[in-house]
């Protein structure tokens, strides 16, 4: 195990890196499920806006690459550090057309129809806000 890591952080670590040679129809699927659970989409000026803020640096990096291998752009992308607690947050965000694609795209027919569509979304899924357990210690 990574030092300093929970077994959750590890898993995240592990699942966060980047496979080139996903498909883009797993990516969607990824950022789908970014879109249902972790992300705000707000409509400014009746442009599509998608906001996501996170303290997983983890999923924040994922998200990012997400963006730029299936659309083949970056989101805008901040780092704030709590005055109090001294955590990072990260904040990305997407507008006008670019944010637009990306909806569109999430609306497919196509978004979770593939096992391996399936197993992408619950990989964002997880690293969204899931948590598991070490097997190997008593947690009682």
């Amino acid at each position: 195990m990574k030092e300093g890591l929970s077994y959750s952080a590890m898993l995240k670590s592990e699942l966060s890196h980047f496979d080139k040679s996903i498909g883009r129809h797993c990516l969607i699927s990824e950022l789908y499920a970014v879109l249902k659970i972790s992300a705000f989409v707000i409509d400014k000026k009746r442009q599509p806006f998608i906001y996501l803020n996170t303290d997983n640096v983890f999923f924040a990096c994922r998200f990012f690459k997400l963006l730029d291998a299936a659309f083949g752009f970056k989101a805008e992308a901040a780092v704030r550090t709590s005055s109090k607690s001294k955590k990072r947050h990260y904040i990305l965000s997407v507008s006008d057309d670019n944010a637009a694609r990306v909806l569109n795209a999430a609306a497919s027919s196509m978004v979770l129809k593939l096992s391996c569509c399936k197993q992408a979304y619950l990989r964002s899924v997880f690293l969204a806000g899931a948590s598991v357990s070490d097997p190997n210690k008593n947690n009682n």
